[in-house]
């Protein structure tokens, strides 16, 4: 286009450095420049679009640099700002940028998708008082009747431990999709309420719901949590036969974690042997921890022959087996067990870390 000289104008910039995002931060700098010398690094799509390649290519900084330099913002940049700093984990910032928004200028309001993305923030955060505020601003600019903004609500509070407040949230919908079902579902399963989250599952499903993959690893995890073998395995079968729907390894994993915490460690060892792919760490490392919890020696060893085999990082596997060991008074085998831990070449986990949050920012209104 430039070697036969025709002139581009201020849309040829942006599409441009939207197609180029997975390029990686070199070739977006490339582009910047080019908007300099071309003149349309002041015009709003120009720097829009450079913003969200600097997202995508993990460049926060220098993201949020572009956005300050921006003399206008549009409900799209800021959106694409608080959209950027949630999936970069980056939360208090987004909580940050929309309290900046509110104040910044009457013209420009949060839509659907800003809420979506703080709604996620909150929940991420675990932050009730945030949830609660942002669920305040919802109801006082009248966008609590959007589908989409209402499965965000319940997927927050349900993820911030008011599953009452989800509940209640749910049952006012006059509409609801998969996700309304889904995000009710896991919020009622991570809360301790195993037993209704299966009973909203097969009340889903009679109103003429179809699950989807996402939607059984919740009501998978709320078997498991409760201890509902017989109900896991039958939805666990239903899948495939009934539903069409593809078991991955987060649906097996789901499986395993339900027989270990039901006492069945030998019948969860079979289980993952019939997989049809090789188990992770995560899987082995949940069995594991049944075996010692059960002080089931003969498993715990198998397993750990299994991890040691497919698991180039063993996390705590070897403490795990030798805590059986000590449990049965194998002293000998403790010893040998422990000396091979702290002289084997292994990859080690970094340190663990503990963080609080200090004057986290909260919406008011």
């Amino acid at each position: 286009m430039r070697s036969r000289g025709v002139p581009t104008d201020p849309y040829t910039l942006p599409f441009l450095i939207s197609a180029c995002s997975s390029s990686g931060p070199t070739l977006c700098q490339s582009l910047h420049g080019q908007g300099f010398r071309l003149g349309y690094i002041w015009h709003l799509f120009t720097q829009t679009a450079l913003m969200n390649v600097y997202l995508a290519c993990g460049s926060v900084v220098t993201a949020r640099r572009v956005f300050e330099e921006m003399p206008v913002k549009d409900v799209v940049a800021w959106t694409s700002m608080v959209s950027g700093y949630v999936d970069s984990r980056m939360y208090l910032k987004a909580v940050e940028v929309f309290n900046e928004m509110r104040g910044a200028d009457d013209l420009v309001w949060p839509n659907e998708a800003t809420v979506v993305s703080l709604a996620s923030a909150c929940a991420s955060l675990g932050s009730l008082e945030n949830a609660k505020g942002l669920h305040s601003y919802v109801e006082k600019t009248g966008l609590e009747g959007e589908l989409i903004v209402r499965n965000a609500l319940v997927d927050m509070y349900g993820k911030c431990g008011s599953i009452e407040s989800a509940r209640r949230l749910f049952c006012l919908m006059r509409e609801k999709d998969l996700r309304s079902w889904t995000a009710m579902i896991s919020g009622l399963s991570s809360n301790g309420h195993g037993e209704e989250a299966v009973d909203l599952f097969f009340r889903m499903r009679e109103e003429g719901v179809l699950p989807d993959s996402t939607t059984f690893i919740a009501v998978l995890s709320a078997c498991s949590h409760a201890g509902l073998v017989d109900e896991g395995i039958h939805i666990f079968n239903s899948m495939e036969s009934e539903h069409n729907v593809p078991r991955d390894i987060k649906h097996y994993g789901c499986m395993v974690d339900l027989f270990s915490r039901a006492g069945l460690v030998r019948h969860a060892y079979e289980f993952i042997g019939m997989m049809p792919f090789e188990p992770n760490l995560e899987i082995l490392g949940a069995l594991l921890s049944a075996c010692s919890i059960n002080n089931e020696l003969e498993t715990g060893e198998l397993v750990l022959n299994k991890i040691e085999s497919l698991c180039s990082y063993k996390g705590g596997s070897g403490v795990l087996l030798s805590n059986i060991y000590a449990n049965q008074n194998l002293w000998h085998e403790v010893d040998t067990l422990r000396r091979k831990i702290r002289t084997e070449a292994i990859v080690r986990k970094p340190p663990g870390q503990s963080s609080i949050a200090a004057e986290v920012p909260c919406m008011s209104f």
